[in-house]
């Protein structure tokens, strides 16, 4: 009885200031949530351009400007070049038709349109043909976002880029011409935010009529019999 007498009094306590410490920790998240909005938006992530062939242009620009998925493994600080295939399906929703990979590409890099499946199926059939990069033309002209929504994620361990249409179409087309293309693919260092999260138990005052055991600030309530 007296451990819940204890208890009651250590949760009128807390009680009385559980929501300043709720509105502190909104403001937290809402700051971090900032923070890597800017971070996420605002650094740019790499540069990636076409190095064969020399002197080309795509959409009239030296560099074909990307965005980078929530999955998956990034080489941050690291520069890397590959040739780029196209995929057949085009959109990589389902077994890739087999493609000859040069044996003397490291970072062979599979072109894909947007559309037909989730991200992470794309990157799944990418992985498994054997390429270290993956590479969407998104349907719309503004960078977006590419996130795991399927919860697999977790499973793939290449990049995943996303292109502009006109940028992708250009470099589709390109690759349709029979030139080989040869990708340079520069990855900046993006910085890190190290979250804390912090746990807040509130329990109510329903069971104060209950068998209660305070165990390191856990209440265990057993029912009467």
């Amino acid at each position: 009885r007296q451990m819940c007498i204890r208890d009651r009094y250590q949760r009128r306590v807390h009680g009385d200031n559980f929501l300043n410490i709720l509105m502190k920790n909104l403001i937290h998240f809402c700051f971090l949530a900032l923070l890597v909005s800017k971070i996420t938006c605002g650094e740019k992530l790499g540069e990636l351009w076409v190095k064969n062939p020399e002197n080309q242009k795509i959409a009239g620009s030296d560099n074909i400007p990307f965005n980078i998925g929530n999955f998956g493994h990034v080489p941050e600080g690291s520069q890397l070049q590959g040739i780029a295939y196209l995929a057949t399906p085009i959109d990589a929703c389902s077994e890739l038709t087999p493609i000859n990979i040069d044996e003397e590409d490291t970072s062979p890099i599979l072109v894909v349109q947007r559309g037909g499946c989730k991200f992470v199926t794309k990157a799944h059939y990418a992985q498994i043909s054997g390429f270290k990069v993956l590479l969407i033309v998104d349907n719309v002209e503004d960078l977006e976002m590419i996130n795991d929504t399927t919860g697999l994620g977790y499973t793939i361990s290449i990049p995943s880029l996303i292109v502009p249409k006109k940028h992708g179409s250009e470099l589709i087309e390109l690759i349709k011409s029979g030139t080989t293309v040869l990708l340079g693919l520069h990855f900046n260092w993006v910085h890190n935010l190290e979250v804390f999260s912090i746990c807040l138990l509130y329990t109510s005052d329903a069971a104060d009529d209950l068998l209660c055991v305070d165990l390191g600030g856990r209440r265990i309530i057993k029912k009467k019999k």
